[in-house]
């Protein structure tokens, strides 16, 4: 008898063909949904499988949404016909915010309505920063790959996925991006809104910066590298706010 269980190669086949998201509305939280049911098929076919949100899945179990339907999206997916894609809200609130970007701890101050604080700032680009609105806490972060490309960007809470994507599997609280430029490298990203910290493990991601084209056309970059000990290398003319490492271990290099 065949397990309930979808193996890992199908379910990142299902992502990919789906675009990472609800294949009706794009919500990259989803469950996997056997369009004609497991309980008949006994398989696991990936054509078969379509990524549903918590919603649309409920849907489709009380007979509210046909399988012809989900069939026609499951063949033109939410993400796969629009640029924005994967766009999903977070909700967090208090008056702090805690950074862990590798064995760095980046902790925001208590801030008052309309605060700002900026983890980590590159030649005026901000790329890990919270501000507070309210009880609201608005978190956005701008993550791209080896490549340049946009893998990922937080405005004020608003996550939007990028094109350059070979998977992306958001499960709990935690994040894994793998994009089209390098599928062995991840990207582990963690958001937990219970204690008001967002962590990144090992990853090494770019900034591209247009400003350094002016001095050296082959130059108009620099990386962010998070390495297996958990170091941080951030690139030279790098702003950080107040930060600590955990003991015993290397925190932070600038080159």
């Amino acid at each position: 008898m065949t397990s309930r269980t979808i193996p890992e190669p199908v379910q990142r086949q299902v992502r990919q063909d789906c675009g990472f998201g609800c294949v009706i509305c794009g919500a990259p939280i989803f469950t996997y949904d056997h369009i004609d049911e497991f309980s008949i098929t006994q398989s696991h076919e990936s054509s078969n499988i379509a990524l549903l949100c918590y919603n649309h899945h409920m849907e489709k179990t009380a007979k509210r949404l046909s399988k012809d339907v989900v069939k026609k999206y499951r063949a033109s997916p939410h993400n796969k016909m629009r640029k924005s894609k994967g766009i999903h809200t977070w909700i967090l609130q208090g008056n702090s915010v805690e950074f862990r970007i590798g064995n760095n701890v980046f902790g925001s101050p208590a801030m008052s309505d309309g605060e700002k604080y900026v983890a980590i700032n590159f030649m005026e680009m901000e790329i890990f920063s919270v501000r507070r609105e309210g009880d609201n806490l608005l978190v956005s972060i701008f993550i791209n790959d080896i490549e340049g490309n946009q893998v990922l960007k937080i405005i004020d809470n608003e996550m939007i996925l990028g094109e350059n994507l070979w998977d992306f599997d958001f499960s709990g609280t935690r994040m894994k991006i793998r994009s089209l430029s390098n599928p062995k490298r991840v990207i582990n990203f963690e958001f937990n809104p219970n204690t008001s910290v967002i962590y990144i493990s090992e990853s090494r991601f770019r900034i591209d910066y247009p400003r350094f084209a002016a001095l050296n056309p082959f130059e108009n970059y620099r990386e962010i590298r998070i390495e297996k000990d958990l170091t941080v290398i951030l690139p030279s003319n790098t702003i950080i706010s107040g930060f600590h490492c955990y003991v015993g271990r290397i925190g932070m290099r600038i080159v």
